[in-house]
């Protein structure tokens, strides 16, 4: 499919955004029909399409409808209730959700201009699955884009959005080692804690009645029944099965098993910082573009811990308005010693242009509200 297949989508980006976005659909479509795509070609395209995605999801999803004070205050308090507990954006992992909740809606006006824009996004994370099962790591990286290509601001925000990107990615190179090691660091205990085991089951069996001991039972037994793929994967990459003096096959370290593993802490850590940039530019980004009279940013502190990372950021208006938001990227673990991120952002003293203070202020206040009042202000 062209990407002129997806109307809905395409009416609600910028030019460029639609430029990127065709290009994107045109790399992917190729590349399915060649059979194989280099893998940061695919993770170039798959990340223009998602934040592409979003961005339509936002101007034709919530705008018109969760984020319209006169949609809701005239909508029944059932369609209500559904509205607010779409929580996610369309993407592989959350597009069948959103699908069910959509049909819940039924033939209301947001039921039915989701649903179509649902209908569009489908085929869209069809290709990114599809890309990720050919995408291959040789191919040479096409050229970075720059903080204007990835946000694509209007002129009258391009400087705030430049600022407020610089702030964070220079959050993010502070607290990426630190995020790296914090990764290791419990990647290497659950590698430890196996061979404990191990060598606890070996001392407990009888000599005349062994008993297996290998990965897949080890995580059938964390899981009840069930292996975790992540936690075997975790294990498979820094062990090796070898013969002890005993003659006995057991687990060992791999000579650079450590190695692997920070490899591959780094890299997860730039993947966190990554996310932790995109998912704050997209929740400031609406705000700072729809009043278009940015003044400046000033910085009101950061926190960089290992394996944790906090910005404090003062936003001010040609108008006097101003606001404070603090942006973090909480790390927790499941059982297995799967990372799991979180990326709050959270509006603190915001004040109007004409001194008054929002109360309790919400990204959905922020967009309905706060973003409004320029762009409302009567021309002088």
């Amino acid at each position: 499919m062209p990407a002129t297949d997806y109307p809905i989508t395409l009416s609600a980006l910028t030019p460029r955004k639609q430029e990127q976005f065709s290009d994107a659909v045109t790399a992917l479509e190729d590349a399915m029909a060649a059979g194989e795509i280099p893998n940061a070609h695919y993770t170039r395209a798959k990340q223009t399409l998602s934040r592409c995605v979003e961005y339509a999801w936002q101007e034709r999803a919530r705008k018109p409808f969760s984020w319209n004070r006169d949609y809701i205050s005239s909508a029944s308090e059932c369609e209500r209730d559904k509205l607010y507990n779409i929580d996610a954006y369309p993407q592989t992992n959350t597009i069948a959700k959103l699908t069910r909740q959509a049909e819940d809606l039924g033939p209301t006006a947001a039921g039915k201009a989701i649903r179509s824009l649902l209908d569009e996004a489908r085929p869209i994370m069809d290709m990114i699955r599809a890309g990720k099962e050919i995408a291959v790591k040789q191919g040479q990286a096409p050229k970075p884009e720059t903080a204007t290509e990835r946000y694509q601001a209007p002129a009258a925000s391009g400087t705030a959005m430049a600022a407020i990107l610089a702030e964070l990615t220079e959050i993010t190179q502070a607290a990426r080692e630190g995020i790296a090691k914090s990764l290791a660091a419990r990647h290497e205990k659950i590698v430890e804690t196996f061979l404990a085991s191990q060598e606890a089951h070996r001392s407990s069996i009888s000599v005349d009645r062994s008993q297996r001991f290998d990965i897949f039972t080890y995580a059938r037994q964390l899981g009840r029944g069930k292996a975790d793929a992540q936690l075997m994967d975790r294990l498979k990459v820094a062990l090796d099965e070898a013969r002890g003096t005993d003659g006995k096959k057991a687990f060992v370290w791999k000579p650079k098993g450590k190695e692997i593993i920070a490899e591959r802490s780094a890299k997860m850590a730039e993947d966190i910082c990554q996310s932790y940039i995109e998912k704050n530019m997209t929740k400031l980004a609406p705000i700072v573009e729809a009043r278009g009279d940015y003044a400046g940013m000033q910085i009101i502190g950061r926190d960089v811990n290992p394996g944790a990372m906090t910005g404090h950021l003062r936003i001010s208006f040609e108008d006097g308005a101003q606001f404070d938001a603090r942006s973090q990227a909480v790390m927790s673990f499941s059982q297995y010693g799967t990372p799991f991120m979180r990326y709050p952002l959270t509006f603190h003293d915001v004040k109007l242009g004409d001194g008054s203070l929002m109360s309790r202020p919400s990204e959905q206040k922020m967009n309905e509200e706060f973003a409004r009042v320029a762009s409302d202000a009567p021309s002088p």
